[in-house]
């Protein structure tokens, strides 16, 4: 029997055995089987992975020259993971920053938000952005404090001339992302590089040890878009465009008019589709205003607009809304150009054949309505091109009243030829984004019948721009004008060229593409050769004065053009000022769009300072 004692002793030394057999397999579990995991966590206690976002790839226009580039700024971010207190980081950050008068509660209030909501704990969440580096450094010299932080240096978007483009062409979000419809969202995928990072040793503070990173993946910058656009001609018609809109604004307030807000204009090689220039009013510093800072910013003109100028909700135009590939307004007169292609392809009429003016007509169809000239002008017997040289009305009224048919079958007759010459399909323009600027075109649409049905709009009115229900873009007037150019077809309108990588190599080109064709069974060379004639003679001198020959007098290149004005009731009408040039060899469609232009003489003067600048006309 054994005694006490040894009893306890041989408990003691067994209970020893097994706790060191305990400890031995612990061990060979950590070192053996678990010694990676244990590694890796180790690892990160001692390392700090610091992201290296990626720059984006410049935008180029077909020249070279840098339209937007990348600029760098500081950002400051909190890593929020629950099982550290990062907390306390903030805190601290809140006590200094407070103390440096940038925050106020409610920004911190605003940020403690943020980050509490951050369910991603491996990505830093950005509380300051653009910090100043005096800032950036006094934090870095005291990152013991703030152990949970991190100091971002990111590439933003910069445009070299921020009121270079148009509304939504370019522009980017405060957060990095590109603004939704824009040119740089619709390139995304070849603009945006990818992010690099550096792996940093760090003590217990999370202040890195050394002057070196153990390891650096560098980030890939994004290949580079280049553009259709010539930036010194794309420089000039907004310059041109911009002071023939303030022009006219100064105009209209010494008639005691409210000043009109809106234009747009455009220069179309006729031969490839290329976009050389796309210039909108009113101009937007891209650079500066983004997302809602943008939306305040127009907010507050049309807000001390409308108060200045009181007008009623559905008069109302607003700043922010007009994009030169979305905005669409009447067609006006520039509609002469597809009536008088119907009239000689339907042989309603023939060139010479001669019509008596007296100033005034009344459509068969609705003989109590009357159509008179402009200025209520007598022009006796003219024919097509003396017609389309003065912009007759009662010429062209009486002309589409002889087609066939009731008011049904002559809308679809018009529709055919609307439809085959682009202005009531999509404009083709895919570079931007599909919904915005690859929109149709509008004619008698339902909505504007009122519940009346067929009838209610008068197709002999047509060549009027069928009392503005006809709506379409600019660039759905610079297609037609380059069909008529083109003798029955267009090239699709593009704005990029070509992707590039950083050194310059091709990655992908884009060739010019025949988008839309007229069959020549539909309209003959002879009726374009016909138009071409008559299209030159608006800007011409003789017995009759073209609407735009005192703009082109003295131009030493022969011109085809068309003038027009959208008949609005407030405000004054829209002009339309469409062309292209040389007559022989057609080379840029051009078209100018100025809201409530009224007929005082601006798009033309301004259409011709732009072929100026394309011909090299002008004397530097």
């Amino acid at each position: 029997m054994a005694k006490p004692n040894e009893t306890r002793i041989n408990s003691i030394m067994y209970l020893s055995v097994l706790i060191v057999a305990i400890l031995v397999l612990r061990l060979v579990l950590l070192q053996v089987f678990l010694w990676e995991n244990h590694l890796a966590m180790a690892q990160r206690n001692m390392s700090r992975l610091v992201p290296i976002p990626a720059p984006r790839g410049m935008i180029l226009d077909r020249n070279g020259e840098i339209i937007a580039r990348n600029r760098y700024r500081y950002e400051l971010a909190l890593r929020t993971d629950p099982k550290k207190n990062w907390e306390e980081t903030y805190n601290n950050l809140v006590e200094y920053f407070l103390s440096k008068d940038i925050w106020d509660e409610e920004q911190v209030e605003k940020n403690y938000d943020i980050l509490a909501r951050n369910r991603r704990y491996q990505d830093p969440v950005v509380i300051e952005r653009d910090l100043d580096p005096k800032i950036m450094f006094e934090l870095e010299e005291n990152r013991w404090l703030y152990p949970h932080m991190e100091i971002i240096q990111r590439p933003i978007r910069y445009y070299e001339e921020s009121t270079f483009f148009p509304q939504l062409m370019l522009g980017m979000l405060e957060g990095g992302a590109p603004r939704e419809n824009s040119l740089e969202a619709r390139w995304d995928e070849f603009l945006r590089g990818r992010d690099g990072y550096e792996l940093w040793t760090v003590n217990v503070n999370n202040v890195p040890i050394g002057n070196e990173p153990i390891y650096i993946e560098p980030a890939t910058p994004g290949n580079n878009v280049v553009l259709t656009i010539d930036a010194d001609l794309q420089r000039y018609v907004q310059k041109v465009l911009t002071e023939a809109i303030e022009e006219n604004k100064r105009r209209q307030l010494s008639r005691g008019q409210n000043p009109a807000r809106h234009g747009a204009a455009l220069v179309v090689d006729v031969r490839t589709g290329d976009i050389l220039a796309v210039a909108s009013y009113p101009e937007v510093d891209i650079n500066d205003l983004h997302s809602t800072k943008l939306r305040d910013y127009f907010q507050e003109l049309d807000n001390n607009y409308n108060k200045k100028f009181p007008v009623s909700a559905h008069q109302s135009t607003r700043y922010f809304e007009f994009p030169p590939f979305r905005a669409s307004f009447g067609i006006g007169s520039t509609a002469k150009i597809l009536s008088s292609i119907i009239a000689l392809e339907e042989g309603i009429i023939t060139p010479n054949q001669r019509y008596n003016d007296t100033g005034r007509y009344s459509p068969k169809d609705s003989p109590e309505t009357v159509v008179s000239n402009h200025r209520n002008s007598v022009h006796g017997m003219v024919n097509l091109k003396e017609s389309f040289q003065v912009s007759l009305n009662t010429y062209f009224v009486w002309m589409l009243d002889q087609l066939p048919g009731n008011i049904r079958e002559r809308e679809r007759l018009i529709r055919t030829y609307t439809d085959a010459f682009g202005l009531t399909l999509e404009t083709g323009l895919t570079d931007v984004n599909d919904s915005i600027a690859n929109q149709i075109g509008r004619l008698f649409d339902e909505r504007d019948r009122g519940g009346g049905g067929p009838g209610n709009l008068d197709p002999s009115r047509f060549p009027l721009g069928a009392q503005a229900h006809i709506n379409v873009s600019p660039l759905h007037m610079a297609n037609l004008v380059s069909i008529v150019a083109n003798k029955g077809y267009h090239y699709k309108p593009r704005l990029v060229k070509q992707i590039e990588d950083q050194q310059g190599n091709i990655i992908k080109k884009f060739e010019p593409e025949i988008y839309r064709t007229v069959p020549k069974d539909l309209v003959s060379d002879k009726t374009y050769e016909i138009m071409h004639e008559i299209m030159n003679a608006v800007t011409k001198y003789g017995p009759r004065t073209g609407t735009s020959a005192s703009a082109f007098s003295g131009f030493p290149i022969e011109v085809a053009a068309k003038t027009g004005t959208s008949h609005v009731q407030s405000k004054g009408d829209h002009s339309w000022w469409v062309g292209f040039a040389p007559l022989d060899k057609p080379e840029i469609a051009v078209v100018v769009f100025i809201e409530h232009a009224d007929m005082h003489g601006i798009v033309g003067p301004t259409a011709r300072k732009i072929m100026d600048k394309y011909f090299g006309l002008i004397k530097e």
